[in-house]
């Protein structure tokens, strides 16, 4: 039997965000999407672009890992890229029609799970939960602060 106490948080973290990121993959796959063409759907701007940078920014990622994947959009048609007339370095992103209607979509998948898991908890429960992330995530900060990172 595993002892709890040696388990690590990232653990319990990794494994609970592979689990998400099945059920988002399952169910977006219904609608010819990805967790991470929903995710990118998600943080565009409807009615202005979004710069590569920011979006891999607000993603997480590298901005060269990124690429491949905006490629893949935009063959679907759902982006577009578009110069900056001002700044020929940057590129914008563009929700395309079809683009604002799977991001439609993409809340809803998100809102559904969303709504999926907080039926089992109580608002205590979800108050801790929170709680303990914003700790988390204050610490990391703290380490990325003070080693410069």
């Amino acid at each position: 039997m595993i002892n709890k106490k040696e388990i690590t948080l990232d653990y319990y973290i990794r494994t609970t965000w592979q689990n998400l990121f099945k059920m988002y993959n399952h169910i977006a796959a219904k609608y010819g999407l990805t967790q991470a063409t929903g995710l990118v759907l998600l943080i565009l701007h409807y009615d202005k672009p979004t710069l590569s940078g920011e979006l891999a920014e607000a993603m997480g990622w590298e901005p060269t890992s990124l690429s491949r994947l905006l490629n893949s959009m935009e063959k679907k048609g759902l982006i577009c890229r578009k110069n900056d007339p001002n700044d020929k370095r940057k590129v914008g992103i563009y929700l395309t029609d079809l683009g604002k209607e799977k991001k439609v979509i993409a809340k809803k998948v998100v809102k559904t799970l969303d709504d999926l898991i907080k039926a089992k908890l109580s608002p205590e429960e979800i108050d801790t939960f929170i709680s303990v992330f914003h700790k988390i995530n204050d610490e990391i900060e703290n380490y990325k602060a003070e080693n410069s990172i």
